[in-house]
């Protein structure tokens, strides 16, 4: 009879996965970017401006959105990092060695004093780039104007000018927070006072702090997680939450106009919505699985992929149709390809040794990913080329 060691699967340590991610690194990688920042963030998300310098630099110059989450006495901003992306003609071997030296590329271009605490998410309106919505731990969203904000805060005034817009109607504090890509204005959001939200932010940011109430709201049993807009259909906003419950919304109505009961075992964490097929939504959870539906066939997942820990964030790439990816609890950015046959991962990022807490697709480089984790760091990461010619 065999020993029962034979049939003892070995499991590495956190330390020992790391070791290997990094000494493998450099096949896998076309750029990578390894920044510690002074306080952790929740939240990260590409800005979509990218400025080309002269034809002798070898980068271009992009920009992040991030937000602090500091401790009880050290205040909050919310912050933009500018970022010096080596351009295609000149990106060189990755180099883990000198990843000190090159995290020099990303510095800090703007900060902003958020009072209301930690920034929990903030998102730019796709329609107007310097238009960022954060959600504070009060439950009210902020609305900021980068324009009409200094770069730093002045000495006479650290506290700020304060937000531009301050949007009511949660009683709690939450993360979904989603603008429509179709209606320029309309900010949908979702708290753990179980409600989903929109507002209309149309209007002149130059007045003050107006506050603004909602325009459409819905009550229901237990947290909302988060939200997301239809990608196609400017009336559709889908939420998820802890009953589990995948919930399509037509802001014209106050009913759901379609529910998924059960779409996870467990809390469903997140959702995306594809940006090339209307159908098409990805959901994460707290049993590990990310689940691809077909809206128009509810019965069961069109494919559900299992992931080691808590799923943090699920999102589809806005360059790839056939990529998405997902962040989670077990400090890995996991990324999959529909075209691929099975639930095998298309690409594993291991290079952060702390739970992921958000990540962001490029939407001006192929294969590239901002991911922050609990530990300060933030990583932006280009997948080889080579593993991906479509």
């Amino acid at each position: 009879m065999e020993s029962p060691a034979n049939h003892t699967e070995i499991v590495q340590s956190p330390d020992d996965e790391y070791r290997i991610w990094k000494k493998n690194a450099p096949f896998f990688y076309d750029t990578l970017f390894t920044h510690a920042l002074i306080w952790p963030t929740l939240t990260v998300e590409w800005l979509p401006k990218r400025i080309s310098l002269a034809m002798n630099k070898d980068f271009t110059i992009q920009k992040l959105l991030i937000g602090t989450h500091t401790s009880e006495n050290e205040p909050n901003f919310l912050e933009t990092l500018s970022l010096q992306f080596p351009t295609k003609t000149h990106c060189a071997p990755v180099d883990m060695e000198n990843m000190a030296k090159k995290a020099e590329r990303i510095t800090l271009d703007q900060q902003i004093p958020h009072m209301s605490g930690e920034v929990n998410k903030a998102r730019h309106m796709p329609q107007s780039h310097n238009l960022i919505a954060t959600k504070t731990v009060s439950g009210d969203v902020h609305l900021w104007d980068l324009f009409r904000h200094p770069t730093r805060p002045e000495s006479s005034k650290p506290e700020g000018l304060g937000p531009n817009l301050v949007l009511r109607g949660h009683e709690k504090e939450g993360y979904g927070l989603s603008w429509n890509p179709n209606s320029a204005g309309l900010l949908g959001s979702g708290a753990d006072d179980g409600k989903v939200i929109v507002w209309d932010v149309n209007g002149d940011c130059s007045q003050g702090k107006p506050e603004f109430q909602p325009i459409w709201q819905i009550q229901t049993d237990d947290v909302i997680e988060d939200v997301c807009w239809s990608q196609i259909h400017e009336n559709s906003i889908i939420s998820v939450g802890d009953d589990k419950a995948l919930r399509v919304w037509d802001v014209r109505s106050n009913e759901a106009c379609l529910k998924i009961a059960d779409s996870h075992g467990q809390e469903v964490m997140c959702l995306d919505c594809s940006p090339f097929d209307e159908h098409l939504v990805i959901t994460g959870g707290m049993d590990g699985q990310v689940r691809l539906w077909d809206i128009r066939s509810t019965q069961a997942p069109v494919l559900s992929y299992q992931n080691e820990g808590d799923v943090t964030q699920c999102k589809f790439s806005h360059l790839h149709p056939s990529l998405f990816a997902s962040s989670t609890s077990e400090r890995k950015v996991i990324v999959y390809d529909l075209t691929q046959e099975g639930t095998e991962p298309f690409f594993v990022h291991g290079g952060h040794q702390a739970k992921v807490s958000d990540f962001s697709w490029s939407q001006n480089e192929r294969l590239t990913i901002a991911s922050v984790s609990e530990d300060n760091i933030l990583q932006v990461w280009q997948m080889a080329n080579d593993l991906y010619q479509q």
